[in-house]
């Protein structure tokens, strides 16, 4: 019928390499002549793509999106932050930083201690174009939440300050200070420790299109193009 359509919801990081590929074959069977076109006209309007970093706490980490002014903290029991929000429903890109068991793919509130860095995107694209998509790490801005300067005796300053940077920014976090030498020396410490070793963004998404290969998504014009052929060589033997 003229303007129907469905939509369709999975993980290929649960369904694994296996199930992914059975399920494009079980599509491609259940639309049959319209697969290829299927493949050429479906719009992906949301992807999640995320990174795990480890041994490391959401609370022992900072990241922020300057684009991206809605933020979101959730604590737990013991005011220990386990899930940051930065962006809302309503942007086109937004991220969700929380504790993360690798073992069973779920969100966690204790250890291991595993931070997921996930970002949510609504790219409106094909899925010839998924694979083109930019990177959307490039805009965010990562540090380590740990004092290693040790500008006082007391510690706890520093985590007064954490949560000053997470609530109001970095720039109006550090006008705070009223020492002007120990605002400086802040400041350069984090201006030289920002981006640290664990969050190369570039190095990131150099893994993306291989794991668009090794899902087998449908995302290039050359496996749309042997989707075609395939189907051709199907009726030609059905001939």
């Amino acid at each position: 019928e003229h303007g129907a359509g469905f939509r369709i919801e999975l993980n290929p990081n649960n369904l694994g390499v296996a199930g992914i590929k059975q399920f494009w074959f079980m599509l491609e069977q259940l639309l049959v002549d319209n697969f290829p076109e299927f493949i050429h006209s479906a719009v992906v309007t949301r992807i999640d793509i995320a990174v795990d970093v480890t041994p490391i706490a959401p609370g022992s980490i900072w990241v922020e999106d300057n684009a991206l002014r809605f933020t979101k903290y959730i604590t737990g029991n013991r005011g220990e932050l386990q899930t940051v929000y930065l962006g809302g429903r309503r942007n086109k890109k937004a991220f969700c930083i929380y504790n993360h068991d690798p073992d069973t793919n779920k969100p966690v509130s204790t250890d291991p201690l595993c931070t997921r860095i996930e970002a949510r995107i609504k790219p409106k694209c094909s899925l010839l174009e998924l694979r083109s998509i930019q990177n959307p790490f490039d805009s965010l801005r990562a540090l380590n939440a740990v004092d290693p300067i040790n500008l006082s005796n007391e510690p706890f300053k520093y985590k007064w300050l954490l949560d000053s940077i997470r609530q109001r920014g970095l720039p109006s976090a550090l006008r705070l200070i009223s020492r002007y030498e120990t605002r400086q020396q802040y400041r350069s410490w984090l201006d030289d420790n920002l981006q640290p070793d664990w969050f190369d963004p570039d190095s990131i998404w150099l893994g993306y299109p291989d794991a668009c290969e090794s899902m087998s998504l449908p995302c290039s014009r050359n496996t749309f193009a042997q989707v075609v052929s395939r189907r051709r060589r199907r009726r030609n033997k059905a001939a």
